[in-house]
């Protein structure tokens, strides 16, 4: 199955490979052409926020959205708009109930099946654990794909390019329905494999950066394909992160050192406590500004594996009360410490496999609400960041940088205004919820026939 000439595995590739499937029943139920199904990895999950904020400016589109999570995520931080989805989660989402979904199929399908079966072991068979994924991920589809059709689900849009999107392959091959995903950054970054196949298979793929487009999926297919796959960025709604008391956060904001007058440093980071944050690098360049007389409060909202390891360096480094870990918070407590910030600090790594930064929402908030912004040139950063216009950049990874970019802003108060000022213009210009799910709105049109109109806005306007 995995190679060769046999005429059975080009049978099972032919099938797979027609883009617009037949009916496998003679009389399907009716599809909704407004009803979509969203496959995700995890759900609700604190930290994927840009998920949930995108379904619901959807169905204020009018659309009617089924959620498909692998994991049913239990946090105990949640954001209070995620109450009204959890009732909607299907969780008979068994083994029992995935494998007679399967032998169903089987019955029904047998071909189109075991070519999906095929084709991911033919794609994947050189990773052992995105092989693994994505076999499950086949498995769970075709419990999806009775789900869908009984629904009439019309589209399926999977998040993330790894197994939620082998699934929504999978789904729209077995309910004879479209398909797209959206391509965020790890997810692509770390491997390529079947990802090709994906884009060729899609109604439309999505990215949200040209990072990704340009340097990761143009070369895997064909300039038709790539036309296909559009920049559609994770927005924030720039209207909920107006600043409220600009003048509260900026006043005061200087101690005596000695004979100088010293900025009062109100930093804020929003991250999870990952490596790939590179919040150990923020940590000493806040051991570094206090040695140098700054008066200096740093709150880090977040969590995660690292959480022990920075306590310690916090306390070795004798920074309790300046540097303070918050811990998970939902999104009005976050918008509450960016008004109060004078600058917001985002040190990301490439900490390697992979883990790497695509364009952080956490910064679009802060750039949104027109808090001056210190990045790193990691990632898709500076297609949101430009140095010097709407943000500073350093090199990631240099601490003393960081420290220098911090020093700058707090000593010169018209120069973090104007950046300050030029992030929230850049912010709502490019990366507003509501102007951005337009355009993912007119692209799901488009895939369930529903407008059969001219192309989508060209990506120039929206990135």
């Amino acid at each position: 199955m995995l190679g060769g000439t046999h005429s059975g595995e080009r049978l099972l590739i032919h099938l797979f490979r027609r883009r617009v499937p037949r009916p496998l029943r003679a009389s399907p139920p009716p599809r909704d052409p407004r009803r979509i199904a969203y496959v995700v990895s995890r759900f609700p999950k604190l930290s994927e926020t840009f998920i949930l904020r995108e379904m619901d400016e959807l169905e204020e589109l009018g659309w009617r959205i089924d959620v498909y999570p692998f994991i049913h995520h239990i946090e105990a931080v949640r954001h209070p708009e995620v109450a009204r989805w959890l009732h909607r989660l299907d969780r008979r989402d068994t083994s029992s109930a995935i494998a007679r979904a399967n032998l169903a199929w089987l019955a029904e399908a047998p071909w189109t099946l075991l070519a999906l079966y095929g084709v991911t072991m033919r794609e994947l068979w050189h990773s052992p654990g995105e092989l693994g994924r994505g076999l499950l991920a086949v498995a769970r589809a075709a419990l999806w794909a009775r789900r869908a059709r009984a629904r009439g689900v019309a589209h399926v849009h999977a998040h993330f390019a790894l197994h939620p999107a082998v699934a929504a392959l999978a789904i729209a091959r077995l309910a004879g329905i479209t398909f797209s995903f959206t391509g965020h950054a790890h997810d692509i970054y770390r491997t390529q494999a079947m990802l090709g196949e994906k884009v060729r298979r899609a109604a439309f793929a999505v990215v949200i950066s040209r990072l990704l487009r340009d340097r990761y999926m143009a070369p895997l297919v064909t300039p038709a394909d790539l036309a296909r796959v559009r920049v559609v960025r994770c927005g924030v709604d720039t209207a909920a992160y107006g600043r409220r008391d600009r003048g509260h956060a900026d006043a005061a904001t200087t101690a005596d050192v000695g004979s100088e007058r010293r900025a009062v440093v109100r930093m804020l980071s929003v991250a999870r406590l990952v490596p790939f944050k590179g919040l150990t690098h923020l940590v000493e360049a806040c051991r570094l500004l206090v040695a140098r007389g700054y008066d200096l409060r740093c709150e880090i909202i977040g969590d995660g594996e690292l959480r022990a390891d920075l306590e310690g360096q916090i306390v070795a480094a004798g920074l309790d009360g300046h540097v303070v870990l918050r811990g998970a918070c939902p999104q009005d407590e976050v918008r509450q410490a960016l008004d109060g910030a004078s600058l917001f600090v985002l040190p990301s790594i490439d900490a390697g496999h992979g883990d790497v930064e695509g364009v952080p929402v956490s910064l679009m908030e802060a750039m949104a609400t027109g808090v001056p912004v210190v990045a790193t040139r990691t990632g898709a950063v500076p297609e949101l960041v430009e140095d010097g216009v709407t943000g500073l950049l350093v090199n990631a990874g240099d601490a003393e940088a960081l420290a220098g970019a911090v020093a700058r802003l707090a000593g010169d108060g018209m120069l973090a205004g104007r950046l300050g000022m030029e992030g929230r213009a850049r912010a709502r210009r490019d990366f507003d919820l509501r102007r951005n799910v337009r355009v993912l709105h007119e692209l799901l049109d488009l895939a369930t026939g529903v407008a059969l109109v001219a192309e989508p806005r060209a990506e120039a306007e929206i990135a």
